[in-house]
């Protein structure tokens, strides 16, 4: 099984802002916004947990969107299905590691705390979506979603621009099982805490610094399957910076990443 670390939500490239942490602890991962006429979303179409997208928008000072425009919603993780898309030189990418059925996706994106009086930002984890099937090609995907009755960005794309057009699928019924845990194969984590922050205390986003009882450099001398690395043999920091969608790391090789992430679920709240 794999365990994939996603980036996704506003970046400095796309929206130039970060997602917030509100006053009461609970994050919201603000979609990116879309160049795509097609995008079947709008910012005051994404609600979650009873707040609005294009209400977080003027929370954290977006002044280029607006409720009005389009955005790519995605991965989708509140519904009864769980949806994720990807295409292009990303998706190639997660194929020549075998990405797929069974393997878990940790989505994580840039927050800052609007309410603390230092205002830190973090690289944060705030989703997750175990694959339990893998739709490819645009023409099926828009048939899956057809018959679901689920609007989803990647079953508009156009076919001439997108290769590897490819949406992963989290059933209702699907679980973390092999986590030994009990939780649903899809959500989000409902509020911030300490082991949901990726990012060093006292640092800039890009650092990272992974906690010593799962990981080492020692342990894991080859964490990742893509381009992050340890910065030196006796740390557990990675810088994560510069370009990157997703880091694939392999549990067979890194088998305490297991224990990580079910104790990222067994710490967090989500929402129901």
């Amino acid at each position: 099984m794999k365990i994939i670390l996603s980036r996704k939500g506003l970046d400095s490239s796309a929206g130039g802002k970060p997602s917030p942490i509100l006053e009461n602890g609970q994050i919201f991962s603000i979609p990116i916004p879309s160049t795509d006429i097609n995008s079947p979303h709008r910012y005051s179409d994404v609600v979650i947990n009873d707040i609005s997208a294009s209400d977080m928008l003027s929370l954290v000072g977006a002044k280029k969107l607006h409720a009005n425009t389009n955005c790519h919603f995605d991965p989708m993780l509140k519904f009864n299905t769980g949806l994720f898309g990807q295409a292009g030189n990303a998706q190639r990418e997660l194929d020549k590691l075998g990405v797929g059925k069974g393997d878990l996706f940790l989505f994580f994106g840039w927050f800052r705390d609007f309410y603390s009086c230092k205002n830190a930002d973090y690289h944060h984890i705030f989703g997750w979506l175990r694959v339990d099937q893998v739709i490819r090609g645009t023409k099926q995907i828009r048939k899956f979603c057809r018959d679901l009755k689920i609007a989803h960005p990647h079953a508009c794309l156009d076919e001439t621009r997108f290769k590897y057009n490819t949406l992963f699928v989290s059933d209702p019924k699907s679980t973390l099982e092999f986590l030994d845990l009990n939780t649903r194969g899809h959500g989000l984590f409902a509020q911030t805490n300490h082991k949901l922050i990726l990012t060093e205390h006292g640092r800039t986003r890009s650092n990272w610094h992974l906690p010593e009882k799962y990981f080492s450099p020692a342990l894991n001398p080859k964490l990742f399957e893509t381009r992050l690395r340890w910065t030196s043999e006796k740390s557990n920091r990675i810088k994560c910076a510069g370009y990157g969608q997703e880091f694939v790391i392999c549990t067979l090789k890194n088998p305490s990443v297991k224990d990580w992430a079910r104790d990222l679920f067994l710490s967090s709240a989500v929402i129901d």
